[in-house]
């Protein structure tokens, strides 16, 4: 599982937290939905209304790519894979939801920004 949320709803849930004095000194997370790679393959496949498929790929092979920044998103990933638990254990839908009900899921999103979704 991976929290994702919009930029959107970051804004919100931001703004949210800092008008509550109950949230100073507190470190939170935000999401705004819970996918798999499957999902979020699934979902961009839906919007875009062409097959897209999710590849697992090691951290190891990642780091190999290349590209700039690419060992530090492979250290991301594996952080995440290593410690997903935790890791989405601290970006509760239900608090996100509290501060911001009408966050938007990875389908919405998708649905919504389907023509930005670059398929080069």
């Amino acid at each position: 599982m991976l929290p994702v949320i919009s930029t959107k709803d970051i804004g919100e849930c931001a703004a949210a937290i800092f008008k509550d004095p109950s949230m100073i000194g507190k470190t939170v997370g935000v999401s705004g939905d819970m996918v798999t790679g499957p999902e979020m393959a699934k979902a961009i496949s839906d919007a875009r209304g062409v097959p897209v498929a999710y590849q697992a790929v090691t951290a190891e092979t990642f780091r190999s790519f290349g590209f700039p920044g690419a060992h530090d998103l492979a250290n991301m990933f594996q952080f995440k894979e290593e410690c997903n638990e935790g890791f989405c254990g601290r970006r509760s839908l239900e608090f996100s939801k509290s501060l911001s009900p009408n966050l938007i899921d990875m389908q919405t999103w998708c649905s919504e920004h389907a023509k930005e979704i670059p398929m080069d």
